[in-house]
């Protein structure tokens, strides 16, 4: 697949302007510097969030619609293309009619609309290689910023754990996870710019020490994961159906996961932790309990974690400690969209990552195993955290910013086909 694989509408080049624009944005995204505005005398409110950054969304909303509109609108119906994406984000408002919280399931639902927007505008503003160089230097902020917050120790977290770092964010784990994508993108960014290289290398380091620093376990398995995907995408290329990749892979999953079940103890012991992993079995058996009672369609968006005042003070109490969501990405849809909820996301991500096994299967530039990469590694850190259908989130922005990468390039090959072009991606790169 040539460099112009990716269809890019782009009527001329992206401004300095707009490389800044969304290079703030990503920061945001990620959660950057909310720690600042936390103190011992206003703690975040579950319900709330910091006061004010409603309207600085809103603003942002406003200024991404009108540079997607001018400069990027061509592809306005791409969004409808992914109608997982689309239906999951309409339960999410829908959710409002039966919500323990309207208010703030369609505040949030909005939200979630917002970034979906922001993400259109990304995938169809910037080409693929320009996407990996603009995360590599938000995420290269990121890094540098939390290394300066702990060691001048600005900021405040919300969790305290004594001796972990926390950075630019509010919660330990929220640095860990930020800088697992990091790994992820310095690690791609090197191999599609080469001339980078030690640069990417370095970012990589440093992003590693970081984790290191948080104390998360969880993100130090999904760095392992990160590493381990590099070598498969190598895989996946040399085997000549995908089916055959996707049986190796889902056998050796189920491997791995009776292994770990029945040397729980082990396994947690290995990793500084006790069997309950840091009390989220207790919580993930609580949460089930809670999302049994209404199986079809939750407790609205959003509406379940708000603190004592939300079904959640429940849980706190038979848990023992304040935990802020399920721990789980899947129990956490549960929660808040039932049963419809999980299917739809289940057979939206399922599909798209479908897609992207196709996609590295059949080309060899590194740019185009993103998809794959990111996929992989969103899964694994939903295994044991909530990093995933949160409106103002670079979870989402990144999943829906994915996913469309994956409809743009679909659009490629449709047109070479009507344009009788039939050399395969792999004869055109060779």
């Amino acid at each position: 697949m040539s460099e112009e694989a990716q269809v890019t509408p782009i009527a001329e080049p992206p401004t300095w302007s707009e490389y800044a624009f969304v290079t703030v944005i990503l920061l945001l995204l990620t959660g950057a510097f909310m720690n600042l505005f936390i103190s011992p005398e206003q703690q975040l409110d579950p319900g709330e969030g910091l006061p004010g950054m409603r309207y600085v969304w809103a603003a942002i909303y406003v200024g991404v619609v009108v540079l997607w509109w001018r400069r990027g609108s061509e592809n306005r119906s791409l969004l409808f293309e992914r109608r997982a994406i689309i239906g999951l984000v309409a339960l999410a408002l829908a959710s409002a009619a039966w919500s323990e919280a309207p208010a703030t399931t369609m505040r949030r639902g909005f939200a979630l609309v917002g970034t979906s927007v922001m993400a259109l505008y990304f995938a169809s503003r910037f080409r693929l290689r320009e996407q990996l160089g603009i995360l590599a230097g938000a995420l290269g902020a990121c890094v540098g910023f939390s290394f300066l917050f702990g060691f001048l120790h600005l900021g405040r977290s919300v969790d305290d754990v004594a001796g972990a770092w926390y950075g630019i964010y509010t919660q330990r784990n929220a640095l860990g996870t930020v800088m697992v994508f990091g790994v992820l993108v310095f690690l791609l960014w090197g191999r599609v710019a080469e001339e980078r290289r030690w640069l990417a290398w370095s970012l990589v380091a440093l992003a590693f020490i970081l984790i290191l620093l948080s104390g998360s376990v969880t993100s130090l398995v999904a760095f392992g994961v990160v590493l381990l995907s590099f070598p498969m995408v190598s895989v996946i290329r040399r085997f000549e159906r995908t089916g055959r990749f996707l049986i190796l892979a889902g056998v050796i999953l189920i491997a791995a996961g009776w292994w770990a079940g029945t040397s729980l103890d082990k396994v947690t012991e290995a990793m500084g932790r006790d069997s309950s992993l840091t009390g989220r079995t207790e919580l993930w058996g609580a949460s089930l309990l809670f999302a049994l009672d209404r199986p079809l369609l939750g407790y609205g968006y959003n509406a379940f974690w708000l603190g004592l005042e939300g079904p959640s003070a429940e849980v706190w109490q038979i848990v023992g400690w304040a935990a802020p969501n399920a721990h789980n990405g899947l129990l956490e849809i549960w929660l808040d969209l039932g049963i419809a909820g999980v299917a739809i996301a289940a057979i939206g991500f399922a599909s798209y990552l479908r897609e992207a096994f196709r996609l590295v299967h059949e080309t060899l530039r590194w740019e185009y195993a993103w998809p794959l990469l990111f996929f992989v590694t969103l899964l694994t850190l939903n295994l044991t955290e909530t990093a995933f259908f949160q409106g103002n989130s670079i979870y989402w922005f990144l999943y829906v910013v994915a996913a469309l990468d994956l409809s743009l390039m679909q659009r490629q090959r449709m047109a070479q086909t009507r344009d009788n072009v039939h050399a395969t991606p792999r004869e055109s790169e060779a």
